[in-house]
């Protein structure tokens, strides 16, 4: 019996001791599963708890591609895979951002181009835009790295690609002409006509202005105003930046025009100018025509008026166009029902240099109109070739005969319509 209470005992002992490594070994290991997940779930947020003020901005939903903004930063998603930037600019989401996929740099991986805006430009308020390149890295993992054009950008791409030069020519004064080339390139002109010559990569022309006096002004100085990234319809990085002009002994600018080129990144990945495609484009109202496509020879046409009006009234207030007639040297109308003081004109005799108008006998035309300046001839009226071609005029000693020196020399198949404007513009 004694025995068998001493094997008893061993046995219970045994049972605790099994029953008691059990129980400590499966508590470890149910506290270990708790620990790892509860770690996981702090460190490794869901996105959509993460992300739960998002806002879309744009998207490019063929390419698979949504840009989103949070209150600290921007987000990129591409597929189920989501890229988080320093917020681009605090403006951008003022306008909802364009956002393109091609390739930048050749590297034959697609890249992400956004263009948002950037600021506000004082006075006007207009918005200013940057653009955002978020180009692909080399390798299998899906990696990108920005480059940003930004304002102070395309100052820096102009100053150290391009050399621009603003000057007037000596023949006349209403061309002023806007020459660029590739920096350190020097931009030649012909001494007698202060033309740029072909050396210069691009020129443009834009009307100068005049005083109050009709006479047109000297350039005293240029800068560069508002400038504006964009990616056009062939994908091509573009940027325009306006021409601004000031002029001696006055306070006025004129916004002659744009400089536009488009951009390429070099093997440092800065972005220059891609070669040959810088152009200034003039604004309209001051556009001329090429100052190198002048006459070969001289013609005239004459548009007689055949009304014989009665009386010695000053000619101050002429409106009238004529159609110029390739194979007919003189044309014959009846003006006498015209509104303005055209009726009051003899004849109208258009030349490759000049416009010459002649009163009817008894009447002259006005001395203080002709001095102000207050005269416009206009080519091809309405048309793509459409240019204000008047430059000075001269009034014969009797007031009888006003004389419309034009810019240039024309060629005759290059005038369709000549509109006379006298007493306004």
């Amino acid at each position: 019996m004694k025995n068998f209470f001493k094997a008893l005992l061993a046995i219970i002992l045994v049972c605790a001791t099994v029953y008691g490594v059990y129980f400590f070994t499966g508590a470890r290991d149910a506290d270990e599963k708790a620990h790892q997940l509860a770690m996981t779930t702090v460190s490794k947020a869901p996105a959509s708890e993460k992300y739960a003020n998002k806002r879309r901005l744009a998207s490019l939903k063929n390419k698979g591609y949504y840009l989103f903004a949070t209150d600290d930063n921007i987000l990129l998603q591409h597929g189920d895979k989501l890229f988080e930037f320093n917020r681009f600019s605090s403006y951008i989401d003022l306008e909802n951002p364009k956002m393109y996929c091609f390739d930048v740099d050749g590297d034959k991986r697609e890249d992400v181009i956004i263009r948002g805006v950037s600021g506000q430009e004082q006075g006007t308020g207009d918005y200013v835009y940057d653009l955002y390149i978020l180009r692909r890295k080399a390798g299998d993992k899906e990696e990108y790295e920005i480059i940003t054009a930004a304002q102070d950008t395309w100052h820096n791409i102009l100053d150290n690609g391009l050399r621009e030069e603003l000057t007037q020519l000596k023949t006349c004064k209403k061309f002023s002409q806007f020459a660029m080339t590739i920096a350190g390139k020097k931009i030649e002109y012909d001494e007698k006509t202060g033309m740029a010559t072909k050396n210069a990569g691009y020129v443009g022309y834009f009307r100068t202005l005049q005083d109050k006096a009709g006479k047109y002004m000297t350039v005293d100085s240029w800068g560069k105003g508002k400038g504006s990234f964009y990616v056009n319809s062939n994908n091509k990085l573009c940027c325009e930046v306006e021409v601004i002009v000031k002029y001696q002994n006055t306070d006025i600018t004129q916004r002659a025009g744009t400089i536009y080129f488009e951009m390429q990144t070099n093997r440092h990945l800065d972005l220059v100018v891609t070669p040959r495609s810088m152009v200034f484009t003039t604004n309209d109202e001051y556009r001329l025509a090429d100052p190198k496509d002048t006459a070969k020879n001289a013609w005239k046409s004459v548009y007689k008026n055949s009304a014989k009006p009665n009386g010695s009234e000053a000619i101050n207030w002429v409106k009238y166009s004529v159609k110029i007639d390739p194979e007919t040297l003189t044309q014959t109308a009846d003006l006498a029902k015209q509104d303005t003081d055209i009726k009051f004109v003899d004849t109208v005799t258009v030349t490759e240099s000049a416009l010459v108008m002649t009163a009817k006998d008894g009447y002259t035309f006005d001395e203080e109109t002709a001095k102000k300046g207050e005269y416009s001839v206009t080519i091809n009226k309405d048309k793509d070739n459409e240019y204000e071609i008047s430059y000075t005029s001269e009034l014969s000693a009797d007031k009888k005969t006003l004389k419309i020196n034009v810019d240039k020399t024309y060629p005759r198949n290059k005038v369709g319509t000549v509109s006379i404007s006298f007493g306004s513009k």
